[in-house]
């Protein structure tokens, strides 16, 4: 004969416990296929007009302020006095004018303490006349003559020893 034992089994269940740490982020998974280009958008407004440029180029003459030869001007005791003419500009417009020497610009017109404006103005013809007194050595030098309503002038000259006679 046999016997059989029986055991019963009896499980009890206890509290939940806290919850575990987060796991690793997983891999990025791969990215889609793009999609297609979208239709072309409606044609934008206008812009505005933009600001003038330079409206006029004009021409710069030097001579010698005691002699009708333009061009030259002689150098007498290490000096000489120039006139200096030109055209292209506004009615009243306010004018810088410069010299290159040793490749530097040299402000030759004058300008007021106070707010720094030329004093070199155009006449009614958009003309300039300046005479100035220059210490320069013999050689060909470029003058520019800038204007404040963005107008521009050039011309070179030559300075020259006095000739004897």
């Amino acid at each position: 004969m046999e016997w059989f034992s029986r055991r019963t089994a009896v499980r009890l269940q206890g509290e939940r416990g806290p919850a575990g740490a987060p796991g690793a982020p997983g891999e990025p998974g791969n990215p889609g296929a793009g999609g297609p280009q979208g239709s072309v958008g409606p044609q934008g407004d206008a812009g505005a007009d933009g600001e003038d440029g330079t409206t006029k180029i004009g021409g710069l003459t030097v001579f010698e302020a005691s002699s009708p030869a333009t061009g030259s001007a002689e150098i007498t005791a290490g000096s000489t006095s120039v006139t200096i003419i030109g055209g292209g500009f506004g009615k009243g417009e306010q004018i810088s004018v410069a010299g290159k020497k040793g490749g530097f610009d040299v402000l030759l017109s004058g300008s007021t303490s106070r707010t720094n404006d030329s004093t070199t103005i155009a006449n009614d013809n958009g003309a300039l006349e300046l005479t100035v007194d220059l210490d320069w050595g013999v050689g060909l030098y470029t003058i520019t003559a800038t204007g404040d309503q963005g107008n521009r002038a050039s011309g070179a000259f030559l300075l020259v020893e006095k000739i004897r006679g």
